[in-house]
């Protein structure tokens, strides 16, 4: 799905969910393992009967709303939209998109929107990432977001465009085997009731806080450009937070560094004085070697002056 399609989308949710409903289409999931989204590399591969009867549209419908949510959350409308067109192009599922969205979500609730997600996004699934992967990076923390220069870009999108090419023809392969497996008597596997439920009442949270904010506006359009400002002010807070971060991760590297230094110097110390500690000893085994030689030489003398005498 199309990142700049998602906004369009409550109403068509809400007459699809009521549409699932009322037909029943909402049973007990089969036992079945999620299938793979991924093309494979060699477009002889038969498509497995698992991905072809796999039906996710329960997850196409959750996808506009988890863009919202990631957007109430603080992350630019922009950088929605291009992360999850990159991992349309990538051949994932909307399942991959919503876990990847979420997980920013949950970042961006803490420390505000980060601008370059969507470029990270864009540059992970160019190298071969999918959703959950992407998912563990940002959960993780380890996704490091930065503006890509122009031969970047020129290199992802390029790469972008033969992974969308494989996904084109991947999908179409995958939709003339569904309708062979649906001719032959095999059935589509079933949304989750659950899940289902789940949906439906994110979809009323969702268009009850719309119809909030409508009302609020068009009662008094002063209040929209006050809300305006609130966003922009929020968005520079996020920026400064942003900011604030970077400086306390360069203190704390320099405070690492020095903290190096510290025990560098800690341990040129020990072995400064491991090494005249070694002196020493070097010093006291010559003296006992000398002294061995003087009682040597003087035992020496002795004998032969009692040689002489006798």
């Amino acid at each position: 799905m199309n990142g700049r399609t998602t906004r369009a989308f409550p109403l068509l949710c809400a007459t699809v969910l009521l549409t699932l409903a009322d037909a029943g289409y909402a049973g007990e999931p089969e036992k079945a393992e999620k299938a793979a989204a991924t093309p494979p590399a060699d477009e002889s591969t038969p498509v497995p009967d698992k991905e072809a009867l796999a039906d996710d549209i329960l997850d196409a419908i959750a996808l506009p709303l988890v863009a919202d949510e990631a957007r109430d959350a603080g992350i630019d409308s922009k950088e929605v939209e291009s992360a999850i067109d990159a991992v349309d192009e990538g051949g994932a599922t909307a399942a991959d998109a919503g876990a990847v969205l979420e997980a920013e979500a949950t970042q961006a609730r803490k420390r505000g929107g980060k601008p370059g997600f969507g470029a990270w996004v864009r540059l992970q699934v160019a190298e071969g990432k999918r959703g959950k992967e992407l998912a563990d990076l940002i959960a993780k923390k380890k996704a490091t977001y930065a503006e890509l220069t122009d031969e970047q870009k020129a290199e992802v999108e390029a790469k972008l465009a033969k992974l969308r090419e494989r996904a084109i023809e991947h999908r179409k392969r995958v939709h003339e085997r569904r309708k062979e497996l649906v001719a032959a008597g095999k059935k589509l596997a079933r949304a989750n009731a659950k899940r289902l439920a789940d949906l439906e009442k994110r979809l009323a949270k969702n268009e009850k806080r719309k119809a909030r904010v409508d009302a609020a506006l068009a009662a008094d359009p002063a209040k929209k450009e006050k809300l305006e400002k609130v966003l922009e002010a929020m968005k520079r807070r996020g920026e400064r937070l942003e900011d604030r971060g970077e400086r306390a991760e360069e203190r704390g590297e320099r405070l690492e560094d020095a903290k190096e230094r510290v025990e560098d110097r800690k341990e040129d110390r020990e072995d400064r004085k491991e090494d005249r500690k070694e002196d020493r000893e070097d010093r006291k085994e010559d003296r006992e070697d000398r002294k061995e030689d003087r009682e040597d030489r003087k035992e020496k003398r002795a004998k032969k002056q009692e040689g002489k005498g006798g």
